[in-house]
């Protein structure tokens, strides 16, 4: 199924050869203040890799006194019951899911554009179910997200007419 959010053009695709997001971001946003990297070097390195996702999600809803309950944000995320106990975990025990908890987490921030993080064809093929999901969530709350991919396989979802692609070279 095509996604709704491309007809929208709230997806845009970059295509780099680099693997560092944040270098693209930096040379296609020009207020970068709203950015959510969603591969977030802070909660995925030390102290907050032994951290909870579910506990730093309720103190960022707290914190930012933001509109959506976590029960909202799990259901946008279509979280079933074994992801919502796997949000128990520390995020180092995560392993795939850290993604989908890490744009919880920015969702709880407020934060509006995401930044997915770099994907070669193989990647981007084993993560397209989980892709399509966090892309879904984020059209609900009238986000955008930059997909920064090394290439667009032929049959993948992010291959639409829709989708606005950026080539960058160094």
């Amino acid at each position: 199924m095509k996604l709704d959010y491309l007809s929208q053009k709230k997806a845009f695709v970059v295509v780099c050869e680099k693997d560092d997001e944040q270098d693209v971001v930096k040379q296609i946003v020009y207020n970068r203040k709203n950015v959510y990297y969603v591969n977030n070097k802070k909660i995925f390195g030390f102290p907050y890799k032994y951290f909870k996702p579910l506990n730093m999600i309720h103190r960022a809803i707290k914190m930012n006194k933001n509109i959506h309950s976590i029960d909202e944000i799990l259901t946008l995320l279509q979280f079933d019951e074994e992801v919502k106990e796997r949000l128990e975990r520390p995020w180092k025990y995560q392993g795939n899911y850290k993604w989908f908890f890490s744009v919880a987490y920015g969702i709880a921030n407020g934060e509006k554009i995401f930044v997915m993080p770099w994907m070669h064809k193989g990647v981007l093929d084993y993560q397209e179910y989980r892709n399509n999901l966090i892309c879904q969530a984020i059209s609900k709350i009238q986000g955008t997200i930059l997909f920064v991919v090394q290439e667009i396989p032929k049959d993948s979802f992010l291959n639409s007419q829709a989708v606005i692609r950026i080539k960058l070279t160094k």
